[in-house]
């Protein structure tokens, strides 16, 4: 008994995205990554089941906030860079990074959604999600934050996005010609221009990946203020999950149990389901496995 996120393809051209997104988010283990928790195509209409996140997504953030100071902009990059960094190490490439991928989790976390694309793989044109519309608008906005890398694609299309994402965040707007950060908003420190070079620029020049492109962070120590919101970043994801011991699976800090193998997580929890032999809380009235009322 729990909320979820349902999502369905618009068109029947989006159905290879969203078998995509399921098998690829479902292979990730990270707590910047959505995870998921079922797919379905032979229902009509086919679609996905998520966990649900709540909180706005970085789209809607910008759009309350206007330019985000760099200190917070730097913080919600580098947990972005840190689900993206497990994904390109587990041969995946998101292919879709905008605003609209990323949720701000009311408990103050970073969430990645909408993987569409393995590393490998060719672009394909129902990867671009139909979130936003069809108004030009939109499809301006979609096309500055996809490169145009020769095929297949590669961890650095991710780190391109996650440029363009930055330059954003900071300014307000989107980056155009050999412009930096901090041509348009005073006082920036230089590593805002030196990340965003790093990432902005021909596929040559771009770091490979998202880990490189984020250890770039941790190499001038003179900033103390991304660092101490790097250091708060870290405490909330360890606060907020703990990993089974028997399968390895993340759950929530305040679960019992394991919600993959059922493995019990303290000595709280006695005796089992009397349908499928689950352990269940002392006080439990009902198998959070089976749902059998005990």
């Amino acid at each position: 008994p729990r909320l979820v996120t349902v999502v369905m393809a618009r068109e029947e051209k989006g159905l290879p995205g969203l078998r995509r997104m399921g098998q690829i988010q479902h292979s990730l283990n990270h707590p910047a990554v959505v995870r998921t928790l079922g797919l379905n195509l032979d229902k009509n209409p086919p679609y996905l089941v998520l966990e649900h996140i709540e909180g706005p997504t970085l789209r809607e953030v910008m759009a309350a906030e206007g330019r985000i100071p760099w200190q917070r902009a730097s913080s919600m990059l580098r947990a972005v860079l840190g689900g993206l960094a497990h994904a390109h190490e587990n041969g995946a490439v998101h292919g879709d990074l905008r605003p609209e991928s990323v949720i701000a989790a009311n408990d103050g976390s970073f969430r990645i959604t909408g993987f569409g694309r393995r590393a490998g793989q060719a672009p394909r044109d129902d990867l671009l999600s139909d979130s936003l519309g069809d108004d030009e608008k939109s499809a301006v906005m979609d096309s500055v934050y996809f490169p145009r890398d020769p095929d297949p694609a590669t961890p650095a299309f991710d780190v391109y996005s996650a440029g363009v994402l930055l330059f954003e965040m900071l300014t307000g707007g989107l980056p155009h010609g050999s412009e930096m950060p901090s041509d348009l908003v005073e006082s920036l420190p230089a590593k805002a221009d030196a990340v965003f070079r790093k990432s902005y620029t021909s596929m040559n020049l771009r770091f490979r990946d998202a880990g490189e492109m984020l250890a770039e962070f941790g190499r001038d120590r003179q900033d103390p203020g991304p660092e101490s919101a790097d250091a708060d970043v870290r405490i909330r994801i360890v606060r907020s999950s703990r990993r089974c011991r028997k399968c390895g699976a993340e759950n929530r800090i305040d679960f019992r149990f394991c919600t993959s193998c059922g493995s019990q997580f303290d000595a709280r929890a006695v005796g089992t389901c009397s349908r499928c032999g689950r352990p269940l809380a002392a006080d439990a009235r009902f198998c959070t496995a089976c749902g059998a009322k005990q």
